[in-house]
Parts: structure tokens; sequence; C-alpha cells
């Protein structure tokens, strides 16, 4: 039986203007950061997926950091976007009475001053392979 646990951080990027240099900046930690564009919002969109590492805060304030680093023009684009969320993933199990994980009021006071966003998202492990059968469905033969 599986337990709930940590997976990962994305660092969600959403501006009207395209935000290359900040991309070409991500790209330096070998992370896959794709501009798209965003046709929700008529803008552009980047969904950073982090090194795990150990656990969200952990990574959170790793990021963080980097993030101070960024160069003038990456900065620039940063300050331009009107979205940038840290989105903590976690497979959910229902056979847990419950969960508990914490960022301590240290990163969330530095995601603040930065205007960064906490999201979380659950990824029921109980649905996981009913998920990927019906994609496995689907794949032509």
């Amino acid at each position: 039986m599986q337990k709930t646990r940590y997976i990962t951080v994305d660092l969600e990027v959403r501006s009207s203007a395209p935000f290359n240099a900040f991309c070409e900046f991500f790209e330096q930690y070998d992370l896959c950061a794709m501009l798209l564009e965003d046709e929700e919002s008529d803008g552009w969109m980047s969904n950073i997926s982090l090194d795990a590492m150990n656990n969200a805060e952990t990574c959170i304030q790793h990021y963080l950091s980097v993030l101070k680093a960024m160069p003038v023009q990456a900065r620039e684009d940063w300050n331009k976007a009107h979205h940038r969320c840290m989105n903590i993933g976690y497979h959910s199990s229902s056979s847990d009475w419950g969960f508990s994980d914490q960022l301590t009021a240290d990163t969330l006071a530095k995601m603040a001053e930065m205007d960064i966003a906490v999201a979380f998202t659950l990824y029921p492990i109980d649905m996981q392979d009913d998920y990927i059968d019906c994609y496995e469905d689907e794949a032509p033969n």
C-alpha cells in the first residue's frame, strides 16, 4: 500500500509578454523552461519542473536563492510576469488517515517578498493505474 508523499515543485510563470531571458536563465540549470503561448490569457507561460530535492521546503529555498541571483534581463522578464507560483505536487493516498507537510514562515516570507504564490496539486495514487491504462488503450499499435 502506497503512502501520500511529496513529488516535486513546479514554478509557474505567466506574462502578457514573452520572457525569453528568464527561460534561458533557468535552462543554465538543466531545467526545461519552454516558453509557450498561453491561449487562456492571450499571453505567454512556462511551467518549470524544478529538481525535487528531498522535500518542498528544501526545493523552494534553493530556487528562491537561484531567483535572487537572476541577471538583469531575466529579472526584468520576471518583474513583468502577472503570475508567479510554486506549485507543490503530492501523490495522495486514500489509505492515509492524514498527511502533513509544512513550509516554514521564513520560506513563506521570502516567497511573499518576491510576489510568489503557493499552490498544491494532489495526484491520487488510487487513480494512477486507471489514468495510465486510459492512455495505453489510446496508443497506436
